[in-house]
């Protein structure tokens, strides 16, 4: 029996390399070792030391027990208290291996404190060498006997260590680039992209999973080659050719790299997809293989899109704010003076009706500027707490007055006194474009749904217009079942003066000025369509906490002067004019000027002579701010009051800098006049 255990079986040589071979994986590659060495070496204890850079680390430990080989795997320093170092390094640095028969007779590692301590008797230490580089070292053994390890046995483990340097290699390896794979998996993944790779030669083609998901294509698909893959990619009708013509183009040409925006039909939605092509060719520049990423863009197309209105609509408020001042200067003249002559011409002639058409067409074009100085955001409105389902109800009120006996009205409202901080108007002005354009939109009759409520999200999301934040909302929605907006213009629809109505039906300003207000509130708008099924407007505001209870409006006569002088100060003849007759009517006493350094140059002449200084913003040489700040130089205190038909955010502070008591906004009514000036000179 012994004497059949010493001799060299070769197939069972054979056998255990091919054993060895076959093991890819890392860890059962390392076990199968441990058992095979152990078992045929019969050693006690085995020990797998491998390199990993300049240290050495014991990747697994093979003991024996009763019935069978228990092996650990470990990941551990290679310490002296494991295995005799001396002997270890001596195998690391001729790359021999060291037989001990008895180690505990004298012998070149007589010192190793390991051999001391431990009382070895049968050693083996193995080096595993391929191609002359030393892989690991193999550890063995037995405390029990000596002369364990016999020439036969240790032939047997020289063959093996050859086999087991190779495939301990060839496992790490495999697990690097499992590693590897592993990591461009997830960076793939976590990037979402989409992958393809074409074998020119074979016409091989493979679509990553990401890839089929974005083309709404079945995970399981496969396709027969390049031909195929084009077939079945759902580019847009509109796009194919031109897509199709520049990857050819560039297959064709020297290039290595293409990028290309496209838009693609997944289940019947458009999406935006971005493609990058990486190719590699031979010295001739002839095509050997092509990789493509594939990036849903879609939503950094709507951003874009989203941006350049922002730009528009900022180029076309700065715009629509340098028309306003001479605007309202025209109507301001026009009101004014019609105010007078109203006061003067008698009900039921025909003096008074003219008027009264005069007033009614100025009043619509000062309804006009209005809304063009909303969207330039221009309005001066301090920011209070707005009871917004109160300015709802007021302004459903007054709509439902005009609809027509066609259109159904169903409102619920159900916010309370749920506020949001802004201005009133602009609650009104966004429902009334809201609910003006879905009764436009029902020239045949339908129904008209407007809804308010409390919303509180918890997860931030994108909507048509911003971004609907973890937030508190007041959510205006006005639904329509009208007509539908067609899916081609929808992102057009808040762009200023565009408009689908027939020429003189509408301005073009009504959703642009929506955009606007909402924007500046930090809220949110999403829209939804269907050609034939209506249009839904969402509107998110954000909410904060209640409206205070509304105060009794004050019903006192307004407060008349007493002779008290003011500087009037307007580079508009007519406006002066008007100014000055109204002040005249209201008890004080006017001295109007229509150059603002003749108004200066008056005042420093007489300081004292004047108890109020009202003066309009935009005038040539020198502005009503300068104006104010120069006259309070002069004499500090003097009530001051700033108008301009152009009052946006910094109007406002650079006239409340310089000094201004009230900053109003042209044209002005009487009334506010009136009740401005006994404010600011505090009369009782």
């Amino acid at each position: 029996m012994e004497a059949r255990q010493e001799q060299l079986d070769l197939a069972t040589v054979v056998k255990m390399s091919q054993t060895l071979s076959g093991q890819i994986v890392q860890d059962k590659l390392i076990e199968t070792l441990m058992v095979i060495a152990v078992e045929h070496a019969g050693a006690e204890r085995g020990l797998l030391v491998l390199e990993r850079g300049a240290e050495q680390r014991i990747e697994a430990e093979a003991t024996i027990g009763r019935d069978k080989i228990t092996v650990r795997l470990l990941d551990t320093p290679a310490t002296r208290a494991e295995l005799p170092d001396a002997v270890l390094q001596y195998v690391r640095r001729t790359q021999e291996s060291v037989i001990l028969d008895d180690a505990s007779a004298r012998n070149p590692f007589s010192a190793d404190e390991y051999i001391r301590g431990k009382h070895a008797r049968s050693i083996l230490c193995l080096p595993l060498v391929k191609q002359a580089e030393l892989i690991g070292v193999l550890y063995l053994e037995n405390n029990l006997a000596s002369h364990v390890f016999t020439p036969a046995r240790i032939s047997v483990l020289k063959l093996l260590s050859s086999q087991a340097a190779i495939s301990l290699e060839n496992a790490r390896l495999y697990a690097a680039m499992m590693r590897s794979e592993e990591r461009y998996m997830l960076a793939v993944e976590a990037a979402g992209d989409g992958h393809a790779d074409w074998i020119v030669a074979t016409d091989e083609f493979y679509a990553s999973p990401r890839l089929l998901e974005m083309c709404g294509l079945p995970a399981d698909t496969k396709f027969s080659g390049l031909a195929d893959f084009r077939a079945r990619f759902p580019l847009h009708p509109e796009d194919r050719v031109r897509f199709l013509e520049t990857v050819d183009a560039y297959y064709a040409g020297r290039s290595v790299r293409l990028e290309i925006d496209t838009r693609v039909l997944r289940r019947g939605e458009t999406r935006w997809m971005h493609v990058t092509l990486m190719c590699l060719r031979d010295a001739s520049g002839a095509l050997l293989r092509v990789s493509t990423a594939n990036t849903d863009i879609t939503e950094r197309k709507r951003l874009e899109r989203q941006l350049g209105q922002a730009q528009r609509l900022e180029a076309m408020g700065t715009l629509a704010g340098g028309i306003a001042h001479d605007f309202n200067n025209i109507l301001g003249a026009i009101l004014g003076f019609g105010e007078m002559a109203q006061r003067g011409a008698a009900f039921g002639t025909r003096l008074r009706r003219d008027l009264d058409s005069i007033m009614t067409a100025g009043e619509r074009g000062r309804a006009l500027v209005d809304r063009i100085l909303a969207f330039s955001r221009s309005g001066v409105g301090e920011r209070v707490p707005v009871h917004v389902e109160r300015v709802v109800r007021e302004a459903l009120d007054h709509f439902s007055a005009k609809l027509p006996a066609s259109i159904e009205l169903e409102v619920r409202l159900s916010t309370g006194r749920a506020a949001m901080m802004g201005d009133p108007t602009q609650v009104h002005q966004v429902l009334m474009n809201l609910a003006s354009n879905a009764m436009q939109a029902m020239p045949g009759g339908g129904t008209l749904r407007v809804s308010l409520n409390c919303e509180r999200v918890d997860s931030a999301r994108t909507a048509s217009i911003g971004t609907v934040n973890p937030a508190e909302f007041v959510v205006l929605q006005v639904a329509d079942t009208g007509s539908g907006i067609p899916p081609d213009i929808l992102h057009r629809i808040f762009d200023p003066f565009f408009t689908t109505k027939e020429v003189g039906a509408g301005t073009g300003l009504g959703l642009s000025l929506v955009h606007g207000i909402v924007t500046q509130l930090e809220g949110a708008i999403d829209v939804s369509s269907r050609v034939g099924a209506g249009s839904v407007f969402t509107v998110y505001l954000p909410r904060s906490g209640e409206a205070p209870e509304e105060a009794d409006a004050d019903e006192s006569p307004l407060q008349r002067g007493d002779r008290q002088r003011v500087l009037v100060v307007d580079d508009e003849e007519p406006l002066v004019q008007l100014a000055t007759r109204t002040l005249e009517e209201l008890g004080y006493v006017p001295v109007g000027f229509t150059s603002s350094a003749d108004a200066l140059a008056a005042f420093r002449a007489d300081p004292l002579g004047f108890d109020a200084v009202i003066t309009d913003e935009r005038m040539p040489g020198m502005s009503g701010s300068a104006l104010i700040r120069e006259v309070h130089a002069i004499r500090a205190g003097i009530p001051a009051m700033l108008m301009s038909g152009f009052t946006g955010g910094s109007v406002s502070s650079r006239a409340r800098e310089a000094g201004a008591d009230e900053v109003l906004q042209k044209p002005l009514a009487g009334r506010e006049l009136a009740t401005s000036l006994a404010r600011v000179l505090h009369l009782q």
